[in-house]
């Protein structure tokens, strides 16, 4: 691609703010996966204050690839993911699979975590165990994506959320690394029941996440789903979805308060404020 022969991140000045050993990386990386080279082409034209908008609005309008490639019908694109995820990893940290008690903090610091947690993949793509991608490589290059899209300094706290999900050092990074795959199964078990030509793919995304778990929370919930997956699904999901609402609800109570305030502005806080939640 034309685009990709003219990307040269050991010349290119815009790539100046990576070590030297990155940019040795990069070229290398880039010219074996082109998408991302012209992705980091592309959000290093942005100004570093809008280049989260402008991921998020990609990662909209991207479906997941794993479901893609499986040409799943109306597949769940990656924001939505990472909203699902939000809530559901409320609902796993409060729900009967819990293995112990989880404090306000540490939830809110999971769901804050699953709320960003795919965000480099507006530049690094989403890549899938079947990529030709070693971990160490998927997590390097997540990291330096992770400098572009949050090279403004007001957006520290995003990025430090991120590296320490992409780190895994931690024990939210660890139950978020759980229910990430877990969620990926519970998809995979409602595609399969509106889709039927499509069984099988529910014990071939259970059978992977199986060998990936790391905590004890996430092979309780291994084990309800073995147990029955629909009641184990049923329970998470459903919880899931009052607390969603809830959160709704709670915000548009602060919208129309702050209507109430803004006086002349209420029609900006309309046009601004008022979107339907996804």
């Amino acid at each position: 691609m034309k685009t990709q022969q003219c990307l040269d991140p050991l010349t290119d000045a815009r790539f100046n703010l990576f070590a030297e050993p990155d940019r040795h990386f990069l070229a290398s990386f880039l010219e074996r996966h082109p998408r991302v080279g012209d992705n980091f082409s592309r959000f290093l034209n942005v100004p570093p204050p809008m280049r989260p908008d402008v991921a998020k609005s990609d990662l909209w309008h991207t479906p997941r690839a794993g479901w893609v490639k499986r040409a799943i019908p109306n597949p769940e694109d990656i924001d939505s993911h990472a909203v699902n995820l939000k809530f559901m990893s409320q609902a796993a940290l409060i729900s009967s699979f819990a293995t112990e008690h989880y404090d306000d903090d540490f939830i809110r610091h999971v769901s804050a975590m699953a709320r960003l947690h795919d965000f480099c993949e507006a530049i690094a793509t989403d890549f899938t165990p079947h990529d030709k991608i070693t971990p160490q490589d998927k997590d390097r290059i997540e990291s330096l994506a992770l400098q572009v899209l949050f090279e403004d300094a007001r957006f520290a706290h995003g990025k430090a959320l991120i590296q320490e999900y992409i780190d895994q050092q931690t024990p939210a990074s660890h139950i978020l690394h759980d229910l990430d795959k877990l969620h990926a199964v519970f998809m995979a078990y409602g595609y399969e029941q509106a889709h039927p030509e499509k069984s099988g793919i529910y014990n071939e995304f259970k059978t992977y996440a199986a060998t990936q778990l790391k905590t004890p929370l996430g092979h309780a919930i291994d084990d309800g789903l073995a147990q029955d997956a629909a009641t184990c699904i049923s329970e998470i999901l459903g919880l899931a979805e009052q607390l969603k609402s809830r959160f709704i609800r709670n915000r548009m109570a602060d919208v129309t308060e702050l209507k109430a305030q803004a006086g002349g502005f209420a029609e900006l806080f309309a046009s601004q404020a008022d979107q339907p939640a996804r």
